[in-house]
């Protein structure tokens, strides 16, 4: 992981493994998760407050004592691990790329062809995409994000957290 952070049942921030202090924003977000489903452990995506050009996932863990909400921590996924295992590109040829889309239709991984790029910036409607999220896998030459035609495998990860 990158990150662990613990806050109390107010969200103030009570420690940090890496000193890093969380915006308002984000907390709000936090506050919205907790008010639907405050015992369960679940899956944030925060990309859009990321100031790199990696997503900013979070494992948000409700802190519990006698049946109450106390605390939370988040634990702040490590992208940069994921982010590496998308860029291998053994048998994909020249052109091959992985890649993660979130429901905005943004990427929340670097894109091969525009390493310079904020993913949040680049745009995926792609055929690919709008299948994937209507849970129908599969495959074909299509159209990628960047008017090209490729020969594309697509699916959706299926959490419900990130939905």
């Amino acid at each position: 992981f990158k990150n662990i952070s613990i806050f109390n049942a107010a969200h103030e921030q009570l420690f940090s493994s890496n000193k890093r202090i969380f915006p308002h924003d984000l907390m709000k977000k936090i506050d919205s998760i907790t008010y639907k489903r405050p015992t369960a452990l679940q899956i944030l995506d925060a990309s859009h407050f990321a100031t790199d050009k990696n997503a900013l996932i979070f494992y948000y863990v409700p802190i519990m004592e006698y049946g109450k909400l106390v605390g939370i921590a988040l634990v702040q996924e490590n992208m940069e691990k994921i982010q590496s295992i998308l860029e291998e590109r053994t048998g994909m040829g020249a052109t091959g790329e992985s890649y993660i889309v979130g429901h905005d239709y943004r990427m929340r991984t670097r894109s091969r062809f525009f390493p310079q790029r904020h993913p949040g910036n680049i745009l995926v409607r792609t055929e690919a995409v709008i299948n994937s999220f209507a849970n129908q896998p599969g495959n074909g030459i299509l159209t990628d994000y960047r008017n090209v035609r490729v020969l594309s495998v697509y699916r959706a990860i299926n959490n419900v957290d990130l939905e």
